[in-house]
């Protein structure tokens, strides 16, 4: 209980309430003003701010309600109903926060309760020195399984494979959906070796789990990377970092197994280059294109490369295919003497979707020339004009969700 406005702010300041209860007539400062000071921290801390005043008229509330309150309630209060009260937007709260950290889907933690529980171990290793692992888990050949079975055969994957960890981790272990088929798992004062028999446990045991889809049953596995706290790592991004590239080599050495990052990975890691290959009559559209991409970062998992052809045919007959490398073509719908179509299904005659991907980029509006592009064998449909940061955000979807 805070006896004038100056303390409240203290308090607020000292300690993370719940629920802030506030008469808009303080001794040294109105509630309104400091409500409109507060409104802004008390949201991102999830803090309900309530008004409360014998003065009720209409033009308090409609202020209190404008500047940021969740309710105002006029005095005197009865004592039943204002328990009563308290209960219910308790438990509405406690409703919101649990939203903002689950994950819809297997209501794990979600990755923005996963970053701050990395910063705490942090600050804890930093304090006690007392180390903590963590395991970034993704389920083998994801992709094969939607494509196979379905989305909703590759939900309950997924859905599956959270229960298992939850079932078998620790009470101290906290597992989150990293994103996608990607999972991770927080082990407090835990070395990376007991992290690793941990996960091996979770891995023999899912591998036998038994899926049905389609009429027939199948299984399904994972790959995972684990990492351990020391003082050349006390980084979140370093810390994922090094666990990704732990499960990058166990992805390469085959899948459905574990691996420890170690710290000559970082030099032995290959990186999958990308081509990016923009094909497009206009100079001034290419030119746009090439230069957006020159400085584009597609991210740790691959190295890149921008190359341009003026028209589909010299495209068609250049030495541009590396079956080693993946290639994202942006290809225009109208040119001259080859349109992007015909040019289209010579790539996808040719090429396979697993190493090179199509996306046209064209004036072209209509429904009908959406359907024949994806019919034909194209992931995206861009219209002209375009913004070229709303171009590479897709291809960097694209890649993640295809070639990784």
């Amino acid at each position: 209980v805070a006896t004038n406005g100056k303390r409240g702010l203290k308090m607020l300041y000292d300690i993370k309430p719940s629920l802030i209860f506030m008469d808009i007539y303080l001794p040294d400062i109105d509630g309104f003003t400091i409500l409109k000071n507060i409104v802004e921290k008390t949201r991102k801390m999830n803090v309900a701010t309530i008004l409360l005043s014998e003065d009720g008229r209409e033009e308090n509330r409609i202020r209190a309600y404008e500047l940021g309150a969740m309710d105002f309630i006029a005095k005197p209060i009865k004592e039943d109903v204002f328990i009563s009260f308290i209960r219910n937007r308790l438990a509405l709260l406690e409703e919101i926060e649990h939203s903002a950290i689950i994950d819809d889907l297997t209501q794990l933690y979600n990755r923005k309760f996963m970053n701050n529980q990395l910063e705490q171990s942090i600050e804890a290793f930093e304090r006690l020195n007392e180390p903590f692992s963590l395991a970034l888990l993704d389920v083998d050949h994801f992709k094969k399984v939607n494509d196979t079975y379905g989305h909703i055969i590759g939900d309950e994957v997924l859905q599956d494979f959270a229960a298992l960890m939850k079932e078998m981790k620790r009470n101290q272990d906290i597992v989150f959906r990293y994103g996608g088929e990607e999972f991770a798992i927080l082990f407090p004062n835990t070395t990376k070796v007991k992290a690793l028999f941990l996960i091996e446990q979770m891995r023999k045991r899912f591998a036998q789990k038994m899926f049905i889809g389609n009429g027939s049953t199948f299984h399904v596995t994972f790959s995972a990377g684990i990492v351990q706290s020391n003082p050349e790592n006390l980084h979140r991004e370093h810390l994922l970092d090094q666990a990704d590239q732990a499960l990058y080599f166990a992805k390469k050495s085959g899948r459905n197994q574990t691996k420890l990052f170690t710290s000559n990975e970082l030099a032995t890691r290959e990186l999958t280059k990308i081509n990016i290959i923009v094909v497009d009559d206009d100079f001034i559209t290419r030119k746009r294109l090439i230069q957006h991409f020159e400085i584009w970062n597609p991210g740790k998992k691959f190295s890149k490369e921008v190359l341009e052809f003026n028209n589909g045919k010299s495209f068609l007959l250049g030495n541009w295919y590396n079956p080693n490398d993946k290639f994202m073509i942006l290809l225009d719908g109208m040119m001259p003497d080859m349109d992007g179509f015909d040019v289209l299904e010579h790539i996808r005659e040719k090429y396979s979707t697993k190493n090179v991907l199509v996306s046209m980029i064209t004036g072209l509006i209509g429904k009908e020339y959406v359907v024949r592009a994806l019919e034909g064998g194209a992931v995206d449909y861009i219209l002209k004009p375009f913004d070229t940061n709303e171009v590479s955000a897709r291809i960097s979807r694209l890649i993640s969700r295809m070639f990784v």
